[in-house]
């Protein structure tokens, strides 16, 4: 198998460099992200969906700057920055930890719009679970069927429909969101 070249797209193009472009000034928070990684593109949809101030910071995943390196030693995006009381930096990992932690800061209706994330504690966990779904169900049967061959396709291919129809069985039946009137984290979580 040959290695990646490492020199491919390692930026953002297009509308999608426009796009950051406007994000590139220095903020008190800060995501390293890569432009290709939909687990990435969850925290920034939830960053613009909630009109929350950010600095984008392009990461070659071939060539992890230092300052990602020593926030997060694996070096995975999106790893988020956050402005600690002390001046200090935070670091925080995983695309739902912070989607969910962005949706909890940045909660004022008037400037970030509505929580992503139901009121109703049983609604929350409810949607949580499906959440949870979308990441250990739904994402490994599509690559499943991504990588699969020959009479395995069909089969990978069911499992990933069905997965998605389990999904979709739970969505408001009005909609056009999972919750209904407005977008929710469950949205976000399957849309990339």
């Amino acid at each position: 198998m040959p290695i990646p070249d490492a020199d491919i797209f390692p930026d953002a193009t297009g509308s999608a460099a426009q796009y950051f472009s406007k994000h590139r000034e220095e903020q008190p928070l800060k995501i390293y992200s890569g432009w290709f990684c939909p687990f990435v593109q969850r925290a920034l949809l939830v960053l613009h969906t909630k009109n929350i101030p950010y600095q984008y910071i392009e990461v070659n995943p071939y060539h992890k700057p230092k300052s990602l390196l020593d926030l997060n030693p694996r070096g995975l995006v999106p790893t988020l920055v956050v402005p600690a009381s002390d001046g200090s930096q935070k670091p925080l990992i995983e695309s739902t930890v912070i989607c969910e932690y962005l949706d909890e800061v940045y909660a004022d209706p008037s400037v970030n719009g509505p929580r992503l994330l139901p009121e109703d504690p049983y609604e929350r966990a409810r949607a949580r679970v499906w959440i949870q779904f979308v990441g250990s169900n739904i994402i490994p049967s599509f690559h499943r069927w991504l990588q699969s061959q020959g009479s395995d396709a069909e089969k990978g291919r069911d499992e990933y429909l069905g997965n998605l129809k389990k999904f979709a069985e739970q969505l408001d039946p009005v909609g056009p969101f999972w919750r209904g009137d407005s977008i929710s984290l469950s949205d976000i979580i399957i849309a990339p």
